[in-house]
């Protein structure tokens, strides 16, 4: 079994104020100058990784090997921000590479 939630779940939490109308609750722009991290990101990447850990978690308890796939990914493994889902990622690919994913 492949674990193949989209790549909010390798997000960079640092505040961009890139969460559109979430920034205004958040009211900290200087976060920007600070680098520091986005309370929204954090609860967003958080979430997804509980629902990732649910499932391995109920994978083990059936004896099935669940494997994490991600792509898109920079040297830290944080997401790059080019491609969200799977489905973009081998869209993406050549025709020829495409073939080894059906």
């Amino acid at each position: 079994m492949y674990e193949c939630m989209d790549m909010d779940k390798m997000m960079d939490l640092t505040c961009r104020c890139d969460c559109m109308e979430k920034c205004i609750v958040c009211g900290t722009p200087e976060r920007l100058l600070r680098k520091q991290e986005c309370p929204q990101k954090r609860r967003k990447r958080d979430t997804i990784r509980k629902g990732c850990l649910k499932l391995y978690d109920m994978c083990e308890r059936l004896g099935l090997n669940c494997q994490r796939i991600s792509w898109d990914t920079d040297a830290d493994g944080l997401w790059l921000g080019n491609y969200k889902g799977v489905d973009d990622w081998i869209y993406s690919k050549p025709p020829e590479e495409k073939e080894s994913f059906y």
